[in-house]
């Protein structure tokens, strides 16, 4: 009942995030965007978004789908459909939830393989039910570890068991856990299981030979392994090439050793220790016992296994201190793309509390009449720790300098401060003491039990932390906004505009500009608005290479003309009656800068044989009868009426991308580049139906496979979880 204690108590701690409408900040609201986005498209037409038409003139979703969408995400999704749940934050807490609760059942398995007493499987799981930044930081929270002890689990049961099932199942959970992630997450985590794999089979002779057995399992779930990955290489690869990146350096996906270096903040002794007794920001907590045995299992322990744990966290360590070390790995396959080295902290949490538990197991493993005398002086090589590294001459200086401050330190009861964390501490192990110099019997049971029970504590009073420091997140049952967060039809903005003008948008742009601390304003927050803007006050991590070309012209040269054929000054969708063939860019934008074209579309050589030639000879402008009858991310349907007896180019200003096909009357016709970078199809003089459908190919089909796989992988994994639920534990059978 282990794992049902655990998963019991991140139930609690997640209630309030559960029941409340907690709107998230920074990255993780970043997330909601992208994940408002897709289930919005998937509650209101049963489909994948394949295309993003608020994001920057229009992008293929294939990255952000694997970016924003984890399996979690698909469950939940699907379960939203079925039960008609338009709530898409309810949705989106709920996700992250249940990605706490796969980290537990991971942490429980990985203790099950590694340690034999139940009490520290208890200790290594209850020590890990913290939940992690919900609201503030998800990608660099939950996200970078949640799904690593599972991966570590079954690379561990392929080193033991020689069954190649596992090495494919470690694989296939990496895979998992990098759907719906920050896509350069798994490469640290190859580093971590690397270390171990390493460590474990260092004396082996070929610890990869069970791969090559030619039993079904084997075969077919290395292809399953080598499917998957192809159809997540093939979808995140093509944005890149799409679109430039403005925020990495010289616009690709990979870094160069100097931003690899320096891109964010650094980790450094200081900060760990001081993270993980106090707490850092939600998103990072071990807590002073695990700590404590910690060092115990540093001081005592000498097992292969803790020592190759241990290995790997010292690895990991060092790259967030982004030294030397850093510098190697930087050249480990896949690291140049990662970023943010500094706050990589977080996979560290799985690696100490199993370091931990190797403290605690070999504690109540081995009977030594000083090892409580042992236990009770480590919170003293703490202090020496906090006094070297000044944690403690800092916090002293300023309440000795601020009497307010060390009035309210000293005589404010409050359960969440890190103070009462010190004293739940202090009190558990000054207990302890008590009983070491009464001489009690059954110590032992006595000391795990009291132990157990500060860990407890000490991550109820943080969680309180997290639920105090909230609350100003948190959305007033009365507020007027609140609607904004249920799933709507996406609605046809007839032009880019300066700011939003109907209700919704105008709605869910006041919601997302409300007490937002630490907010970053992501071009992704236009997908949940429903807005297009004219000018883009957003960072946008994607801009289309073809629109760069031209976007010069928007301000620089002639306003009047950028300004139409962005969609600010003119409809998106125009009805033109003019031609001009320009072969090449610098033509193109000779023409833009010193033509009124608000009525004509320039074509290169390659779009222009789809043309009639009777539309390069000038025309008066036409008038406009467009009607839109549909809507959505993948599929645009609308009437026209050609009011001449000469046909007409209708221009979408929206983002030009072989993947777009175009039908008038049901007949398929040629989806031209306008000006380079927007689409525009020939429509013939009278009354017509278009449809603009998009469907990227393979890549289409895989955008649907990585969501299948993702959602029966989560299925499957809450199967097992609720079997876990109920197992009953032997210590002495593992």
């Amino acid at each position: 009942m282990i794992f049902a204690l655990a998963s019991f108590l991140v139930l609690c701690f997640s209630w309030t995030f559960l029941t409340g409408n907690y709107i998230p900040a920074h990255d993780t609201l970043h997330n909601f965007d992208l994940f408002y986005f897709f289930y919005n498209q998937f509650y209101t037409t049963g489909h994948i978004a394949q295309w993003m038409p608020n994001y920057t003139y229009g992008l293929p979703a294939g990255y952000w789908q694997i970016f924003a969408v984890s399996p979690t995400a698909y469950f939940c999704m699907l379960m939203g459909f079925i039960f008609k749940i338009p709530n898409a934050l309810f949705l989106f807490n709920l996700s992250f939830f249940l990605e706490n609760i796969i980290f537990v059942y991971g942490m429980y398995l990985l203790a099950k393989e590694l340690f034999l007493l139940n009490s520290t499987r208890l200790f290594v799981c209850l020590s890990a039910t913290s939940i992690h930044a919900i609201i503030g930081q998800s990608c660099f929270g939950i996200q970078i570890f949640y799904i690593f002890p599972l991966a570590a689990f079954c690379l561990l049961r392929f080193m033991s068991t020689k069954n190649p099932t596992f090495f494919w199942l470690c694989g296939l959970t990496v895979i998992f856990g990098a759907i719906g992630n920050t896509l350069y997450f798994p490469f640290i985590w190859i580093v971590a299981l690397s270390v171990l794999f390493i460590g474990f089979t260092l004396k082996s002779t070929n610890p990869l030979k069970p791969l090559l057995s030619l039993k079904a399992n084997n075969i077919a779930l290395g292809a399953l392994f080598i499917f998957m990955a192809a159809c997540f290489y093939l979808t995140i690869s093509e944005l890149p090439h799409f679109a430039q990146m403005p925020f990495r350096a010289d616009g690709k996906a990979s870094n160069s050793l100097g931003m690899f270096l320096t891109y964010g903040d650094y980790l450094d002794l200081k900060k760990l220790l001081t993270w993980s007794i106090f707490g850092n920001n939600w998103s990072f907590y071990i807590g002073m016992i695990p700590c404590l045995f910690f060092i115990y299992a540093l001081i005592k322990e000498r097992s292969r296994k803790f020592f190759v744990f241990l290995s790997a966290t010292v690895v990991i360590a060092c790259l967030t201190f982004a030294g030397i070390v850093a510098v190697f790995l930087y050249f480990f396959p896949g690291m140049s793309l990662y970023r943010h080295l500094g706050m990589s902290y977080d996979l560290l949490k799985p690696l100490l509390l199993i370091c931990a538990g190797f403290g605690w197991e070999y504690f109540f493993k081995h009977h030594d009449s000083k090892k409580f005398f042992l236990l009770l002086c480590l919170p003293f090589i703490l202090i020496i720790l906090t006094d070297a590294l000044g944690i403690s001459r800092e916090w002293l200086a300023e309440i000795s300098t601020n009497k307010a401050l060390l009035k309210s330190t000293l005589f404010t009861f409050d359960v969440s401060s890190p103070l009462m964390r010190l004293c739940i501490n202090a009190a558990g192990l000054l207990l302890v003491t008590t009983l070491v110099f009464k001489k009690t019997k059954r110590i032992e049971p006595l000391a795990k039990s009291i132990l157990i029970a500060v860990v407890l504590l000490d991550i109820a009073s943080f969680e309180y932390a997290i639920y105090q420091n909230s609350q100003s997140y948190l959305l007033p049952k009365s507020s007027p906004y609140t609607y904004t967060l249920n799933a709507a039809p996406l609605k046809y903005q007839e032009q880019r505009l300066m700011a939003p003008l109907e209700s919704r948008p105008k709605d869910a742009w006041k919601l997302k500009h409300g007490d937002e601390a630490g907010y970053i304003f992501y071009a992704s927050a236009y997908s949940f608005i429903g807005y297009e803007p004219c000018e883009s006050s957003a960072r946008q991590d994607f801009v289309p290479y073809r629109t760069i070309d031209i976007l010069p012209i928007k301000k620089l040269f002639n306003p009047k003309n950028g300004y139409a054929i962005f969609g600010c000054s003119a409809p998106k969708m125009r009805l033109v009656s003019n031609v001009i063939y320009a072969p090449k860019l610098g033509d193109m934008l000779a023409t833009l800068t010193n033509t009124d074209i608000t009525n004509a579309v320039i074509l290169s050589d390659l779009s222009f044989s789809s043309a009639p030639q009777s539309l390069t000879n000038p025309k008066p402008p036409l008038d406009q009868h467009i009607t839109i009858n549909h809507f959505d991310s993948n599929k645009v349907e609308l009437d026209v009426n050609v009011p001449s007896t000469h046909d007409a180019m209708l221009v979408y200003a929206d983002s030009y991308h072989h993947g777009w096909k175009a039908f008038v009357d049901d007949r398929e016709v040629k989806v031209n580049a306008a000006y380079g970078a927007f689409k525009s199809i020939h429509v013939p003089a009278g009354n017509h139906h278009v449809r603009f459908e998009f469907s990227n190919g393979l890549r289409t089909w895989c955008s649907y496979f990585i969501a299948f796989f993702g959602l029966m992988a989560c299925v499957v994994l809450i199967f097992f979880m609720i079997q876990a639920s109920f197992h009953k534990h032997n210590q002495h059978n593992k």
